[in-house]
């Protein structure tokens, strides 16, 4: 039976002037290798003391006090073969005390965690990061909430979403495109509105591309009063004139029955001086024909597309 070598063992091991990376005889690939295979055999012993090493802990340990930023990598493509949940979260955790873990080690330890059914340990985990201050970055944040709503948990992913914007977070807007996403998926519109309060509540200004999703959205779930609504509260938020925003809100005039509305916003949207294309014409031309414009009318936008450089298909 060997004994089991210790943190402290090994950083005394390297305090004492053993060469980074090699003092084992081995790769930095090796080293991963044995962390993802806790229970396999140390291929040689640990120069000057003869110990062997076969505790995952010890392991974990060692791999962090030979890996630099420039290893980092191998480091978080080790996290995603493991497959028990405290192992992951030692990993993580010996990566954060040694300063080298990153968005994407924080990443890779999300994704592992649901690879091995512990999504709400990484909710756990992502709130107690925040609430230190740690910056786990917007690539962890937004794996968190793409693997609830892979999972079909949309409460979950909602609970998810509470939690990061009840706390400091820069990344709302790219959790809440995730989020959009999955109600989109599921048809689950009502939670749409209560997406948007929980951004108004935490003072969270939503991106262009959020109010475009919003718009877009509130079409197709056939609450076009809440699409335009959506539209003017961007307006009001102080958004820059937007293309796709106008667009999307083309796109949702379209389906109502007043041809003059449709007209005036895409009158609005030359004023502001912005360039349409295939989209704003689709809408326009789609909104003609459903509504039985003037023939006049139609072949005036034909005319304005060629002049804005936009083929007829």
């Amino acid at each position: 039976m060997p004994a089991f070598i210790t943190s402290k063992d090994i950083s005394g091991l390297i305090q004492g002037g053993a060469p980074r990376n090699h003092m084992l005889g081995l790769s930095l690939e090796q080293v991963v290798e044995l962390v993802a295979n806790p229970g396999a055999p140390w291929p040689c012993p640990v120069p000057s003391t003869g110990i062997a090493v076969s505790t995952f802990e010890a392991m974990a340990a060692l791999l962090m006090l030979l890996t630099d930023q420039a290893d980092i990598k191998a480091l978080n493509a080790a996290m995603l073969h493991l497959r028990r949940a405290p192992q992951i979260e030692q990993l993580l955790k010996a990566a954060v005390e040694g300063g080298v873990a990153n968005t994407h080690t924080w990443a890779a330890a999300f994704k592992a965690l649901g690879q091995v059914g512990a999504t709400p340990r990484v909710l756990d985990l992502l709130a107690q990061a925040l609430r230190q201050g740690r910056d786990v970055g917007p690539v962890a944040a937004s794996v968190v909430l793409h693997q609830c709503c892979r999972q079909g948990e949309l409460d979950l992913a909602l609970n998810c979403y509470f939690r990061l914007t009840s706390l400091p977070s820069p990344w709302v807007p790219l959790l809440c495109r995730a989020l959009f996403q999955a109600i989109s998926k599921s048809g689950k519109w009502e939670l749409l509105p209560v997406v948007y309060q929980q951004m108004v509540a935490s003072k969270v200004a939503p991106s262009e591309q959020v109010w475009c999703q919003l718009v877009a959205l509130a079409a197709r779930a056939e609450q076009p009063e809440l699409a335009i609504a959506y539209f003017r509260a961007s307006q009001v938020d102080g958004t820059a004139p937007s293309l796709p925003l106008w667009n999307a809100l083309l796109s949702t005039l379209a389906q109502q029955p007043q041809l003059n509305q449709v007209l005036e916003a895409y009158r609005q949207l030359l004023a502001l001086k912005l360039h349409p294309d295939a989209y704003t014409y689709v809408s326009l031309l789609s909104a003609w024909g459903r509504l039985q414009a003037p023939l006049e009318l139609i072949e005036d936008t034909v005319a304005e597309m060629r002049h804005h450089g936009v083929k007829v298909r």
